[in-house]
């Protein structure tokens, strides 16, 4: 954001655009800037997270699951899968053997 910010004031000092869009692009960049130095500065120093939190957030957000759908297109397909669930069929046979 501070790369585009730079760009933009280059391009404004220089007149490259001076249309009402360059200012208002200038204007979100300053306000955005200020935002993030207001969290910084006033948010972030009274939070306090301790390293079983952080170990928890690290094993959860690496916990990846794959979710895939059993479908039949009639009601006698439903009723074989429904019966082979029933009998503890693994359900990849379904996936990757029809």
């Amino acid at each position: 954001m501070v790369n585009e910010k730079l760009l933009a004031l280059d391009g404004y000092s220089r007149n490259i655009d001076t249309t009402s869009e360059i200012s208002l692009l200038i204007k979100e960049y300053e306000d955005d800037l200020a935002a993030e130095e207001l969290f910084k500065n006033e948010i972030l120093p009274g939070v306090n997270v301790t390293v079983p939190e952080i170990d928890s957030i690290i094993s959860y957000k690496q916990t990846e699951l794959e979710i895939k759908w059993l479908y039949a297109a009639d009601e006698p397909g439903i009723k074989t899968l429904l019966a082979a669930l029933k009998e503890g069929t693994p359900l990849i046979h379904y996936f990757c053997c029809r």
